[in-house]
């Protein structure tokens, strides 16, 4: 059975995919990543994917509007859910690039709702950038499309899974910081 989440490798998405799938006792599982709620729900709609999990709302962020979108004209049966705690990083491509240098922040738009207030205080006039998924910033930043005065901001897993340095860890505005997500099938 073959499970389509939003994101990519490494992303809180996949995390929840998997939590979901163990819950939900779907041993053989295949896990496919699709980057955004758009993509998981267009998956499901052309048959190629037999479920989906989708982030829904956050507890800083609020309604994750990209998915609410994606529902539009889209009638779907919840499976199950969950909690997660998610807990953002800020990553840069190498350790030798001063913290203070960087002048840009790419991230998933909840993520950087997310953070506000670090990035307020330490990154006031970097230019925010939103992206379609936190690991996927990462793995651009690590691929090199952005230039070394990058941060992104992401899970744990995806900084060290796309071979980048931390900067900070736990930059979310409120340590009790927690995503919804859905484990949804076609109607």
């Amino acid at each position: 059975m073959l499970i389509g989440y939003q994101g990519i490798i490494g992303s809180h998405c996949e995390r929840a995919a998997r939590i979901l799938a163990d819950n939900a006792k779907m041993l053989y599982a295949e896990f496919v990543p699709l980057i955004s709620s758009t993509d998981v729900v267009k998956a499901l709609k052309d048959g190629s994917i037999h479920y989906g999990v989708l982030a829904v709302y956050n507890s800083i962020g609020g309604t994750v509007l990209e998915t609410v979108e994606a529902f539009k004209n889209f009638e779907y049966k919840k499976i199950t859910a969950v909690i997660m705690p998610i807990h953002q990083c800020m990553y840069k491509v190498k350790a030798y690039v001063p913290n203070e240098s960087i002048n840009r922040i790419v991230s998933h738009r909840q993520a950087l709702k997310q953070t506000q207030k670090m990035i307020k205080k330490y990154f006031p006039y970097a230019k925010l950038v939103e992206m379609e998924d936190t690991a996927l910033a990462a793995k651009r930043l690590a691929e090199g499309e952005y230039d070394k005065y990058t941060a992104v901001i992401c899970s744990r897993n995806a900084g060290e899974y796309y071979g980048l340095e931390m900067m900070y860890e736990n930059i979310e505005d409120d340590a009790a910081n927690s995503t919804m997500f859905y484990l949804i099938e076609k109607a």
